[in-house]
Formats: structure tokens, sequence, C-alpha cells
């Protein structure tokens, strides 16, 4: 179980995911080059699975779900940990140019706004359902 954070090339001028369906996303860039920039930039991922790429730290984790596609349309991320990975997605973003989307809350995030709102509320039903 975990956060779910869809990384894709979108103008920011698109406000509500619901415009994608008129505005789809740019292609990321061939599967190839994409691993390789990402690597450059943070050498910590390992992308020894070309379909998983993972970074584990002492605070957060996350996984990369690339899977077979090329070029890449989207980048899905499974993140689990504190919020110190939002810092982290933010600089990831900025990088190369490209939004994420939060599968909990169903809007971009938005990094001068609370980003880490929908990680708390995936805690909380994370929470909810080991309780019961």
């Amino acid at each position: 179980m975990s956060w779910n954070v869809i990384l894709m090339n979108v103008s920011s001028r698109i406000d509500d995911p619901e415009q994608l369906k008129e505005n789809p996303p740019a292609v990321l860039g061939d599967k190839e080059t994409v691993l390789a920039a990402i690597h450059r930039r943070f050498p910590e991922f390992d992308f020894s699975d070309p379909a998983w790429g993972r970074m584990h730290n002492d605070d957060f984790s996350i996984e990369f779900n690339i899977g077979d596609a090329d070029p890449l349309d989207t980048l899905m991320l499974n993140i689990r940990g504190s919020d110190r990975v939002v810092a982290m997605l933010r600089v990831f973003c900025q990088h190369f140019g490209w939004r994420a989307l939060d599968t909990t809350t169903g809007k971009f995030i938005d990094f001068d706004d609370d980003p880490a709102r929908g990680l708390r509320l995936w805690r909380e039903y994370k929470d909810k359902i080991v309780r019961h």
C-alpha cells in the first residue's frame, strides 16, 4: 500500500486533471534516456530492474512503476514514509519540468500550498485499514 503520484509532462496552464482529456500530456521521452537522466540527477535510484526503479532511505522510499512502455508517457511513483519525500518530489518536478498528479486528492500537487496533503490523507486511510 502506497501513496501514488503520477509524473507527467503537462502544461502549467492546465489546472484541472479533467483538462487532460482535451490536452493529453506530452511524452516524457524514450525509456532509456529518461531513466539515464533520472539516474544522473538522482544516483540513489536503482534502475537495475528497468520496469521498477527504487530508492530507499531512513525517511521514505519511492518506487517507479515504469513498465514496458517506450516512449514513456507518464511515471507512476509508489511512495511510503515521511513528509520529507515531498521536498524531493518538488526538486524532481522542477528539474525535469514535469507535474505531479496526486491520486489521493485527484489534483496536481501545488508545491506552494500544502503539497503533503495527499500523503497525509493516504496515511490516515492506511492507518484505518491497518487498525481494522
